[in-house]
């Protein structure tokens, strides 16, 4: 069997689907990505996947979003893929537009988050409501929904046709703490080490955010309410960065005031979370 993912950028395929690509390749499945990679090459293999260089922008433009579905689809008449699996907000839209041009078999759209949320203005709210509901009724075969809120929201507005209105599942969101993320398998030295460097003491409470450095993480929020709790044992660690892609570019400056504060930590972007 041969499987397509789609997503916008590299690190998705590579960090967030890792497992499950990886599990798919063990299992004898063909694996390609598609994604934009702007220092690679146009089609490479790493990591026993095949990677297809396309660019697929995070914003909406008439024009690239156009050049985006065309490539899209002749990668797929090319590979003939019999699943096509789709991530994140736009790519998600041009894969599964692509794969119902192309004819592949079964289109998968995994919503790591809906993109509409209760603080837009009911015009916005509207417009990417309906995007999400049409696709999925007229271009998903299966919705894969992270959230449980977004589960019941999909379900109860009928995302997806007749034929397939039993083709809803809650994955949920899922870490392997057999393995990374074993606390009792850590290395006691190491922890000492990073502790020290981080100045943590063994009677702070340690409060960390992990993700984007983006306003809709709700960074800003987090960091105001942190503020206002006057208790020196607190320590706040921030990990992650913003992608040069990122279209909110605005918050990462507003975090700046916070940057000096000694008992906010800012790390940046950490492989070994």
């Amino acid at each position: 069997m041969k499987i397509l993912q789609i997503a916008a950028l590299e690190v998705t395929h590579t960090k967030l689907l890792k497992q499950l690509n990886t599990t798919c390749i063990e299992q004898q499945y063909d694996v390609h990505c598609a994604c934009y990679t702007p220092q690679k090459p146009q089609n490479y293999f790493q990591d026993n996947m095949y990677f297809h260089n396309i660019y697929l922008p995070r914003h909406i433009n008439v024009v690239t979003n156009f050049i985006s579905l065309y490539k899209l689809i002749q990668l797929m008449k090319k590979l003939r893929p019999d699943v096509v699996h789709v991530h994140t907000p736009i790519a998600a839209v041009l894969g599964r537009i692509a794969a119902k041009i192309a004819k592949v078999p079964c289109i998968i759209y995994t919503a790591h988050g809906f993109y509409f949320h209760e603080s837009m203005t009911n015009f916005k709210f509207q417009v990417y409501f309906n995007i999400e509901k049409w696709i999925g009724r007229w271009c998903t075969d299966y919705l894969f929904v992270q959230s449980k809120e977004d589960y019941y929201v999909a379900k109860k507005t009928r995302f997806l046709s007749k034929k397939h209105k039993n083709n809803y599942v809650h994955i949920s969101n899922g870490i392997d703490l057999r393995e990374e993320f074993n606390y009792h398998k850590m290395d006691v030295a190491a922890v000492s080490q990073l502790q020290s460097k981080l100045k943590i003491t063994q009677s702070d409470i340690v409060i960390t955010f992990i993700g984007r450095l983006v306003k809709e993480k709700g960074i800003l929020e987090l960091l105001s309410a942190f503020r206002q709790i006057n208790d020196h044992r607190l320590k706040l660690i921030i990990i992650g960065d913003l992608h040069q892609s990122e279209r909110d570019q605005m918050t990462i400056r507003q975090l700046e005031k916070y940057r000096n504060e000694n008992n906010i930590i800012f790390t940046g972007l950490v492989h070994n979370v």
